[in-house]
Formats: C-alpha cells, structure tokens, sequence
C-alpha cells in the first residue's frame, strides 16, 4: 500500500482499539493491485496506531477479483460482527465478515476472527507501555492568574445589528478568521 491508501467501512470496536480496514494499492511490475489491510486504533486516543497489517489481508486471486471493470481490486465494502449487535465490543474469538468489491464487477465476503487478525499479545504489551507513559500527563496552570480573560460589563458589541452586552460574554480569539 505504498502507492495510495483509502480508508474501508466504519472501525469495529474491539476491546484492544478501533478495528479499520482500508485499501491499499501498490504497483507491482507497471500494475496497480489494489489489496486490502487494517490498523487497529487506540480506543481514547485514535491517533495512536496500535498495530497495521505487515502484509495485506485480502489480495485479489481469484478469476473474478482479478478481471473486471478494474482488474486486480479488492476493496472494503462493509465490516460487522457475525454474531453481536453494532454496539457490542469485539472480543478474541468473535468472527468479523468483510464484504468486499472485487474488479469493480462483483461483491465477495470474508471471514476471520479477530485473533486472527492482530498480535493480540503484542496489543497487550503496547497498550500498557501507552498507559505507563501517558500515567503523568496532563495540563497544569500557568498562572494563579486565572481567568486571564474576564467579560467587561461596560463594553458593548455590534452583532447582527443588535447591541449586545458583554456581561456575559467573553472573547474568544480561536473564533477569529484571517
């Protein structure tokens, strides 16, 4: 997927991070093979990857994925539990179905169990290196100063042609466009 890279169906929730399934394309001797892989996602914060796919998961080999419209595609069309509701959390040996576009022609499924489909011991370690590092961070206040900035009951604004009191309005100078 060193080529292009776009994004698959909703990320499933798993109880180790957000499950998303992408496509990826890669040229292999002058050809474009569109493949499909996936990231799992820290629950908190999403823009921790937790782990991607070495190698892709879903190649297109059979006849009908690799001659088509566009040959050699495999894209992500769906993703959902087998057996859970949508808001159920995914767990070890719970079976995820992956529909998928084939060749721009047809639709497939796919099936794995999600311990199938990530190291889920190395999950495991890396999300307690994440917890150990993140135990100590958070914001602390400048200054004993607070609020820096206080509504001024003798100023008056124009909004929509109506003056308006800031009594109880404070500015806020990430709202001002350039």
């Amino acid at each position: 997927d060193l080529f292009h890279v776009a994004p698959g169906p909703t990320p499933l929730e798993t109880k180790y991070g957000w499950l998303q399934f992408y496509m990826g394309t890669e040229l292999i001797n002058g050809r474009r093979i569109y493949r499909l892989g996936l990231i799992l996602l820290d629950l908190e914060d999403p823009t921790i990857v937790l782990c991607r796919s070495e190698k892709p998961i879903l190649s297109p080999e059979r006849k009908w994925e690799q001659e088509g419209l566009v040959n050699n595609v495999i894209y992500s069309c769906g993703a959902v539990a087998r057996s859970k509701d949508t808001n159920q959390v995914l767990d070890d040996n719970d079976e995820i179905l992956v529909y998928y576009g084939a060749a721009d022609t047809g639709t497939g499924v796919a099936a794995a169990k999600l311990s199938e489909l990530i190291p889920i011991e190395e999950i495991k370690k890396l999300k307690l290196l994440i917890e150990e590092r993140h135990k100590g961070l958070k914001l602390r206040r400048v200054t004993a100063k607070n609020p820096v900035v206080k509504p001024a009951p003798e100023a008056e604004i124009e909004a929509d042609g109506q003056g308006i009191k800031w009594e109880k309005y404070v500015f806020n100078a990430a709202a001002i466009r350039t």
